[in-house]
């Protein structure tokens, strides 16, 4: 029988407000839990479940839970790694072929005991690898900046995410952050000081209204706001500010459709393999927000062995 390691996080979402899930793993044959309520707990948790060498480690959490757990393992080896999708958004977990209802996604991972391994429907991805200006190497799949921040903010504070709150609550802040930026209304209209270079290359515009990167396939609600050049695994898009025609491109923006969004009007995208930029102020991976100012350098991490709950191919229903 395949062993099973599952890292919970008590504060995500979901498991804050029902704990019904953590307390179904416990007494289960062939699997080990470690619950932990901070993103500090996650290293000793970790060390805790890799111990008893599993065939699988479970991640039950959120974006920010996988972040930190990421973060931790840096690029040692590791067994394959199953999202459990007890977050607010959960758009590592979709993008994963994860995401989806929760119990669904529990009952498949715990039939991994008794399937051979070679069976499993796996998928691979290298996370987003990121060095601070402090040193720290950090691990996830999407970094933001500029107006990306200030949605974060906005959601945090006049949202009420939660356990509930999901991908249409992230895409109401999303409106809310564009309908500010067509008014030119503070403080979604101000843009951050965010020069950078892409393999070499000076990036268009020192300042921006938004910036992300990601190795993602897609974002939450399906989108995929990228459509430049280039071969690497890092994709950019930027904004320059007051962008024109706003209103009107921003659905060709969230899904790259390329022939709407010339550079002229200030629209830039590209892809890469290493990413360098010079932050002033804050920025976020993962839904988690830092406030390291100074260079930061983005690269693609070691690739990661997932296995994809919702199966191959399949919806997250």
């Amino acid at each position: 029988m395949n062993r099973i390691a599952i890292l919970s996080n008590a504060g995500s979402g979901r498991n804050a407000r029902k704990a019904a899930l953590i307390e179904s793993f416990g007494g289960l044959t062939a699997v080990s839990q470690e619950v932990t309520r901070s993103a500090a707990d996650v290293p000793m948790a970790l060390e805790a479940l890799l111990a008893k060498a599993p065939s699988v480690l479970a991640i039950n959490g959120g974006d920010g839970t996988v972040h930190a757990v990421l973060t931790a393992l840096g690029d040692r080896p590791a067994p394959p790694l199953a999202i459990l999708p007890a977050g607010s958004t959960n758009m590592t977990a979709h993008d994963l072929r994860c995401g989806g209802r929760l119990s669904r996604r529990r009952r498949a991972l715990l039939a991994l005991r008794d399937l051979p391994v070679a069976t499993w429907p796996c998928l691979e991805r290298a996370p987003l690898a990121l060095e601070t200006p402090e040193g720290e190497s950090l691990r996830g799949f999407f970094f933001g900046a500029g107006v990306i921040v200030r949605g974060i903010e906005y959601w945090h504070a006049s949202l009420g995410h939660g356990g509930r709150a999901g991908e249409w609550a992230a895409g109401a802040a999303l409106l809310r952050v564009a309908l500010g930026m067509l008014r030119r209304e503070a403080p979604f209209d101000a843009p951050a000081h965010l020069p950078g270079r892409l393999d070499g290359h000076t990036l268009a515009c020192a300042e921006k209204s938004l910036f992300l990167a990601s190795t993602m396939k897609r974002l939450f609600l399906g989108m995929t706001p990228f459509w430049g050049p280039g071969g690497g695994p890092l994709a950019c898009t930027w904004l320059s500010p007051g962008a024109s025609g706003l209103a009107w491109r921003l659905p060709a923006l969230l899904f790259g459709r390329s022939a709407h969004l010339p550079q002229a009007a200030g629209y830039f995208s590209a892809r890469g393999a290493r990413l360098t930029l010079e932050v002033a102020e804050p920025w976020v991976i993962d839904g988690e927000v830092y406030r390291s100012v100074g260079p930061l350098t983005l690269t693609a991490g070691a690739p990661r062995t997932f296995v994809a709950l919702a199966g191959p191919g399949r919806g997250a229903a």
